[in-house]
């Protein structure tokens, strides 16, 4: 065989996502285009045993064992946020059964909040993935090479981070998506047909930090000044079950969800006794509210998120032209149906 001289630049791949319709079945044909910032692997892990056996120095070609039945397939997205998968990947990590709510663009939960459950067998108390729900989602990695495409079906958004800094590219919001499949990855899935995945242009304008201008409140001291933030949202997945063809039954979600904020703001009198409330906070009361948004009230109209009620994890100085404070939130539950967090774009 004759080498190959044709090159491909790594800003040639697209990526993109698809909600699917049905579990086990992943949709190309209408994908979502995501504005990454580099192509990411899957993390492609098939279950090997080579273990050394008796008579040899070595392992034997005939102890090789390798399956890529029940295994679990993760990626990470990372790039520049846009409203239109931002609400896909928001739906898929957080849709909940109870305590969640999206109304008007706006993303809230509650502290009854409870995740749907989701499987194959379309049991009545299974979430329903039909239409275009954005639970259950196809990744796409669209090759410029003819049959070099991969195609990952059965995705759940299992975290999301959205980070902001005045001091990069004018604000610019950022993302990391992190995303799981327990499907059967095959060579199906690997050597896919370019030119049958099927992505629309993006079309949308970027989401700035500084279009959360007018509320700006960390554990509860109001009209501090930050100059960057990273706002993480986990719900991790797993997978239980098995099938015949090596998949798994049942995505459930593990038992807490995680949603913290790290957040610097100017150092000044408004800020610096956040450092004795983080050293002398004392249960319950010491819960506060760390918000960013354009309005009080966090709307879709501009980007905005609310912790309704957290506690300190960390404060730290942070030294640069002006002296900052570094300060991380945790979201904790309260009462009965009261608000944690929301977000909206």
């Amino acid at each position: 065989m004759a080498i190959s001289a044709v090159t491909f630049s790594p800003k040639e791949f697209e990526v993109g996502i698809q909600s699917q319709t049905a579990f086990g079945t992943g949709l190309v044909n209408g994908m979502t285009k995501i504005d990454v910032d580099s192509i990411s692997f899957p993390s492609l892990a098939p279950t090997q045993v080579m273990e050394q056996r008796t008579g040899s120095r070595f392992v034997d070609k005939l102890d090789f064992f390798q399956t890529n039945k029940n295994t679990v397939t993760e990626i990470q997205l990372s790039g520049t946020l846009k409203e239109s998968y931002c609400d896909m990947l928001l739906t898929s990590l957080l849709q909940g059964s109870a305590g969640y709510a999206l109304s008007s663009g706006v993303f809230t939960i509650s502290n009854n909040y409870s995740p749907i459950s989701l499987g194959v067998s379309g049991a009545s108390d299974e979430f329903d993935v039909s239409g275009t729900s954005n639970v259950l989602l196809t990744v796409g990695i669209k090759s410029p090479e003819a049959d070099g495409s991969i195609v990952l079906p059965d995705c759940v958004c299992t975290a999301f981070n959205i980070t902001g800094d005045m001091g990069t590219e004018g604000g610019r919001v950022k993302f990391t998506a992190t995303l799981k499949t327990g499907a059967v990855i095959g060579t199906s899935d690997l050597n896919v047909t370019s030119s049958g995945i099927t992505m629309g242009a993006m079309v949308e304008t970027d989401i700035l930090m500084s279009d959360a201008d007018n509320t700006r409140t960390l554990h509860g001291v109001a009209d501090v000044i930050p100059t960057s933030f990273a706002l993480n949202i986990e719900n991790d997945a797993y997978f239980v079950g098995y099938t015949k063809a090596g998949g798994h039954q049942v995505i459930g979600r593990a038992p807490e969800m995680n949603i913290t904020c790290d957040m610097s703001a100017k150092y000044d009198n408004l800020t610096e006794p956040l450092i004795a409330t983080f050293q002398t906070q004392t249960g319950s009361g010491s819960v506060a509210v760390t918000q960013l948004s354009e309005d009080s009230t966090v709307s879709a109209s501009n980007f905005g998120f609310k912790i309704s009620s957290g506690v300190l994890t960390s404060v730290a100085y942070n030294e640069g032209d002006t002296m900052m404070l570094d300060a991380s939130v945790k979201a904790l539950g309260s009462s009965g149906t009261a608000e944690v967090f929301s977000i909206g774009f």
